[in-house]
């Protein structure tokens, strides 16, 4: 399993970077400027910079923190013999961690708006993405019900962004992470994969 998806992984990579702008049916002099923005999405919140290497493709990096939370309410019944009582007992618990990624993103159908006279400033167009997490210490910040673990992590997904006025953009993006638990006293070590769905607004700098 682990060595299927890292071949298409790489058959993503190198798609995007061997298949030059001029092949997919539209031309463009110009690569849109360095993409700046603070992002705010489901349990994150950080900072993103892309840089065009080509009119439709970008390579950068995100720097953030990520947070999970719980609460658990529970009510039980006890019974002494003659009498019974009901207790209730609620738990809450946050924890945060932070995050760096690198990825590469192939915009798609970025020059096909471009032509259509969309303003596709901030890359806003669906695209292919592959991330990489190095090294994350999950729960670093935590209370109570979690247990502090490293793990790195590669997504590869699908998604869209686009622009709401001069400043303000939103993504939604779906796709299949991989990673690998380091391990400590919780945890043993282990590959886990999952699906990824992740939505947010950004505000462009």
């Amino acid at each position: 399993m682990k060595r299927y998806i890292c071949r298409i992984l790489s058959l993503l990579v190198l798609a995007s970077l061997l298949w030059p702008a001029s092949l997919r049916g539209q031309e463009v002099t110009d690569r849109l400027p360095t993409y700046h923005a603070l992002e705010l999405g489901l349990g994150r919140i950080g900072y993103t910079l892309e840089k065009n290497i080509a009119p439709d493709l970008s390579v950068g990096f995100s720097i953030g923190v990520n947070s999970s939370f719980h609460f658990n309410y529970d009510q039980q019944t006890i019974r002494d013999g003659v009498s019974e009582r009901r207790t209730t007992r609620s738990d809450f618990g946050l924890s945060l961690a932070p995050a760096l990624e690198l990825d590469a993103t192939w915009y798609y159908n970025l020059l096909r708006r471009q032509a259509a006279g969309y303003n596709v400033a901030g890359n806003t167009a669906n695209y292919i993405t592959l991330r990489v997490s190095p090294i994350t210490m999950a729960n670093l910040v935590a209370t109570s019900g979690y247990n502090r673990h490293a793990y790195s992590s590669a997504l590869v997904a699908w998604g869209a962004r686009r622009r709401l006025g001069s400043s303000l953009m939103y993504h939604y993006q779906i796709g299949l992470s991989a990673g690998y638990i380091y391990p400590n006293r919780y945890y043993q070590s282990q590959w886990y994969y999952a699906p990824a769905i992740s939505v947010g607004i950004g505000y462009i700098l």
